[in-house]
This record gives structure tokens, C-alpha cells and sequence, in this order.
């Protein structure tokens, strides 16, 4: 009975796998168990998805918010990036590291929350983090605006995540 039920959810598995394949894979898996298939595409795709992760590792270890701009969208889009790495790219990354790196990406306005976060030793998931953030207002600082441009613009990012990743997960 196993064995029949193991088989069968093999099947199962190696006809999904080949129904959502382009043609080319398709015919190159048709004679494949989803065990050797699985295999040979971890094996094919390796590379791709080495780069991917470090890009989004960047992406993400890199974010930097500038004066009034957007908290909500910054955010927002620190919580894609964190997705994709964390989902996409199967990077394990502990929530106090994720917390981290939000930390180090507000401009010089949110120094007083952020040294106050840190010294309280306050225990968050990332989410729960993120949530106790969106409710936080601060004054800006005058001088940190340079022309209205941030050292990165969050919908240069998007559209440079979208166009090489595909559309993004929502929130």
C-alpha cells in the first residue's frame, strides 16, 4: 500500500512539474521521475539562483530612506525584498538580522527610535517589528533632503525588481 501511495504521489508530482514547464523542459523531463527532475533543475538553475540571492541580499542590506519620504512605502518594500530572499531564494535569515537591516536604513530622524530599540533590547518578529514601525512619526531633519532625491528612489528599486524578477509579492 506504501509503496502503490509513494508511486502515485510521485506521478502526481511529475505530471504537475511537466504541465507548468515551458516546451523545451518539458520534453527534456517527459521520460524523468520528479525525484531525478528535481535534481536536474536544482543542478540547471544553481547559478541563477546563487545571483539572485546575492541581488537580493544587496537589494536588501543596502535600502536607504531619505527625508521626508514615504515610511509606509519604504517599508514595504524592505518587506518584498525580505520575501523574496527569505521565500524565493529559500536564504534563511533570522528575524533579528531582517530587524537589523530595517534598522540601518531610516535617515538620521528615526536615530532616537532606532538607539532606543536597541538599548531596550526589545524581542520582535520581523513582522511584528515592521507593524510597530508603521505607526512611528518623527520629525524630519532640515538639510538631508538634497533636491527631492534619495540615495536609492523605492519605485527605481520596484521597477528594477519587477523587471528582473518578475512582479513581487504583496504584503
Amino acid at each position: 500500500d506504501d509503496y502503490h501511495n509513494h508511486r502515485d504521489i510521485s506521478i502526481a508530482i511529475q505530471c504537475a512539474m511537466l504541465y507548468s514547464m515551458e516546451s523545451e523542459l518539458r520534453s527534456r523531463f517527459s521520460n524523468t521521475n520528479a525525484y531525478e527532475m528535481v535534481d536536474e533543475l536544482k543542478a540547471l538553475f544553481a547559478s541563477q539562483v546563487r545571483v539572485m540571492k546575492y541581488e537580493y541580499l544587496d537589494k536588501f542590506l543596502s535600502m536607504k530612506m531619505e527625508e521626508n519620504t514615504c515610511l509606509e512605502s519604504h517599508l514595504a518594500t524592505m518587506h518584498r525584498i525580505h520575501g523574496c530572499l527569505t521565500t524565493d531564494s529559500d536564504y534563511w535569515m533570522t528575524d533579528e538580522i531582517a530587524i537589523d537591516g530595517v534598522l540601518s536604513s531610516p535617515p538620521p530622524s528615526y536615530k532616537d527610535f532606532v538607539i532606543g530599540y536597541v538599548m531596550r533590547g526589545e524581542s520582535f518578529t520581523f513582522h511584528e517589528f515592521l507593524a510597530k514601525l508603521r505607526t512611528l512619526k518623527v520629525d524630519p531633519i532640515a538639510g538631508e533632503v538634497i533636491d527631492g532625491e534619495g540615495i536609492f528612489d523605492i519605485q527605481v528599486i520596484n521597477v528594477f525588481m519587477t523587471n528582473t524578477y518578475g512582479s513581487l509579492p504583496s504584503i
